[in-house]
């Protein structure tokens, strides 16, 4: 595999830009540290957004399809019909997340999901200013969505991710400065866990020359840490984020989120993939703790 490419290459305009410094912390918000030494990235100007802010999410003609695997040829994207509407409406719960978290006195906000020390590169694009619409918040993940060709069950696990890691906003607030790089970071592991391919990581920095390889793998194992590795969705849960996002658009998704056996299916393959998880990055598949990070048993 190609090493990734770097976002000034693709484009130039981006190598003159002038480095501009985070800017001052609002009142009350104390920026959280990730486990890692971070170094700050650059600022990227303020300029006019075009139509389409996110054209770098398109997926080009020459990039080959998805590998299929054991789950997502089972639980096929015929399973659930109008996916678009079941993104729209995981949209518009992920808005009501950013309000609440544009609200709160005391934001968790890890500098790496902040835009304001880790902005994305895509050119063009306006720093973060308040709550976006529902329709930019679908632009951006349709666009990541339609690139990878997720499964639409992807986007059930999306919501439930983002759910874990807020957390009424203790692990993690989804805040306009976080929101972009807080759901490209959930959506790409929930098509990770359900589509099982190991060496996705890669794969994705060239399809995002936007973003780096390290950064990509830093918020994946940050996420997971947050939600102490439980990305594994049981067939209550599924049910019930799917019935919440049905009753925001009743006309439009089917009444029946998945047949039983597929849930089942869904349940036993996101375990699987949480045992995974854990044993490749040295994790307690009893606590989701670190083994160095375990108590000690007393005698």
């Amino acid at each position: 595999m190609r090493p990734p490419v770097s976002a000034s290459l693709l484009h130039p305009q981006l190598a003159t830009a002038a480095t501009v410094p985070p800017p001052a912390a609002a009142p009350g918000v104390v920026p959280t540290m990730p486990p890692a030494p971070l170094h700050p990235g650059g600022g990227m100007p303020v300029a006019q957004a075009p139509r389409d802010k996110y054209k770098g999410l398109r997926r080009f003609d020459n990039t080959p399809a998805r590998k299929a695997s054991s789950t997502s040829t089972l639980i096929t994207t015929n399973s659930i019909s109008r996916p678009e509407e079941l993104l729209r409406s995981v949209c518009i719960k992920v808005r009501e997340m950013i309000e609440v978290g544009l609200q709160m006195g005391h934001p968790v906000l890890p500098i790496m999901f902040s835009e304001d020390y880790h902005p994305l590169n895509i050119p063009n694009l306006p720093r973060h200013s308040g709550v976006p619409a529902t329709d930019e918040i679908y632009l951006f993940m349709n666009g990541i969505v339609k690139k990878l060709e997720l499964n639409p069950i992807c986007h059930v696990m999306c919501l439930a991710y983002l759910e874990r890691l807020n957390q009424g906003g203790r692990r993690l607030t989804l805040h306009p400065s976080t929101w972009r790089r807080t759901i490209m970071s959930a959506i790409m592991l929930a098509g990770k866990v359900f589509h099982d391919e190991a060496p996705w990581n890669v794969d994705l920095s060239d399809s995002f020359p936007w973003i780096t390889l390290a950064e990509i793998n830093k918020m994946e194992l940050l996420m997971l840490q947050l939600m102490t590795f439980d990305v594994t969705l049981t067939p209550q849960q599924y049910a019930q984020y799917y019935f919440m996002l049905r009753e925001l658009n009743r006309d439009q998704l089917p009444e029946q989120p998945l047949g039983a056996a597929e849930l089942e299916q869904l349940h036993q393959a996101t375990a699987r993939q949480e045992n995974v998880l854990k044993q490749r990055h040295g994790v307690s598949t009893d606590t989701g703790l670190h083994m160095s990070h375990a108590p000690a048993i007393i005698n």
